[in-house]
C-alpha cells in the first residue's frame, strides 16, 4: 500500500489544488492520499476565506481520501514552523510513504541543497580556535547563519576549550579582520565557546583569505561569478557595470552606432574595436574570448541589447 501526504491550505480550493492532487497520485502511484489542512486561520494569522469543513469537503470530492487538522498553533506560524508541524503529524502516523509538493524552480538539486544547508550548516564543531575561525564566520554570514562550538570534536564529544576572557579577545580579533563588519554573539556554556553568526544583510562578506559560503558541512570558497551575483544581487554594482547576458559579441553589436560613437567622442578608429571595448568596460573577455557585454548608459547605443 502506497501512501501520499500533501500540506496544504486550500484558501479557497482551486483548480490548481484538484491538477496538484491528480499528478500526486499519477508520480507516486499512490493508493491514498491524506491531505494536512490548516483550518479556520491560516499561515500568517488571517482568517481562511472558507471554513474549514466546506474546504475539506472540497479536497474529499477532488481525490483526497482523509483530511487531517493541522493545529493552529502550527498553521498561524512562519514557515519553518508550519512544515515541522505538518512533516511530523504525517511521520507520527507511519503510514505515509511519500510527500508531494509543488516548487517554483522544480530544481531537485536546489531543493536538496537546501535542505542539507538546513540539515547540517546550522552548526559547526571545533575542537578549537584555530586559523581558519574568520572563513567559517564568512561562511556562515553568506549563507544562513548559524552556531560556532569551540571545544566539541567532530563527533560532538564535548572535550572543553579555554574560556578566558583572553580567548574571546582572540575571537573578537579575528572577527574585526571580516568586511564589512558583522556582529557575532559570544556564549560561555560550561567549558565550550558558543559563536552566534547571524546571516548577513551586508552579504558578501570575506575574510582576508576571501570570499567563502557554506555548502552543506563545508566552507566553499566563492567563485569570481558567484562573488559578482552577491554583489549585483545587493545592488552594490551600479547597473550601468553589470553584465547582459543576453547581449552576445558580436552577434548584437551595432557597428553603425559604434563608428557614430568614435566619431561623437573624436576617437581614432586605428585603435583596436575589441581594444577599446575593454578599456571602456563595455566588452568583457571570458576565457580569452571576447564574448561578454556591459550595459553603459553612456555607451548604451553602440550595443544592441535584447
Amino acid at each position: 500500500m502506497k501512501v501520499t501526504g500533501l500540506i496544504t491550505e486550500y484558501n479557497p480550493f482551486h483548480n490548481g489544488h484538484l491538477y496538484h492532487i491528480q499528478k500526486s497520485k499519477e508520480y507516486t502511484d499512490a493508493d491514498y492520499i491524506i491531505v494536512v489542512m490548516s483550518g479556520d486561520y491560516v499561515q500568517r494569522g488571517t482568517p481562511a476565506v472558507i471554513d474549514k469543513y466546506l474546504r475539506a469537503q472540497m479536497a474529499l470530492e477532488a481525490g483526497a481520501d482523509l483530511v487531517l487538522l493541522l493545529p493552529v498553533a502550527y498553521s498561524c506560524a512562519s514557515a519553518e514552523y508550519f512544515a515541522i508541524g505538518a512533516v511530523s503529524l504525517l511521520d507520527k502516523l507511519g503510514i505515509v510513504n511519500s510527500i508531494c509538493f509543488g516548487s517554483e524552480s522544480g530544481n531537485l538539486t536546489t531543493l536538496f541543497q537546501i535542505a542539507s544547508y538546513l540539515a547540517e550548516e546550522s552548526l559547526e564543531f571545533k575542537e578549537n580556535l584555530g586559523k581558519k575561525f574568520a572563513v567559517e564566520v564568512v561562511a556562515f554570514a553568506n549563507s544562513i547563519g548559524g552556531k560556532i562550538l569551540i571545544g566539541v570534536d567532530d563527533d560532538g564529544n564535548i572535550i572543553g576549550t579555554d574560556t578566558s576572557n583572553n580567548q574571546r579577545a582572540n575571537i573578537q580579533n579575528q572577527i574585526s579582520q571580516i568586511e564589512p563588519r558583522i556582529n557575532v554573539k559570544i556564549e560561555v556554556v560550561d567549558n565550550v565557546i558558543v559563536v552566534n553568526v547571524p546571516e548577513g544583510d551586508d552579504k558578501p562578506y570575506s575574510s582576508s583569505e576571501g570570499y567563502y559560503l557554506r555548502a552543506g558541512a563545508m566552507c566553499q570558497k566563492m567563485n569570481r561569478n558567484e562573488i559578482r551575483e552577491y554583489l549585483e544581487d545587493g545592488g552594490k554594482i551600479q547597473f550601468d557595470r553589470m553584465i547582459n547576458k543576453k547581449a552576445k559579441y558580436p552577434e548584437d553589436f551595432d557597428e553603425n552606432a559604434y563608428k557614430n560613437f568614435l566619431k561623437l567622442s573624436n576617437t581614432s578608429e586605428t585603435i583596436e574595436r575589441e581594444e577599446l571595448l575593454i578599456n571602456l568596460n563595455c566588452l568583457e573577455k571570458v576565457d580569452n574570448k571576447c564574448l561578454q557585454m556591459q550595459v553603459l548608459f553612456s555607451l548604451q547605443r553602440i550595443l544592441q541589447i535584447s
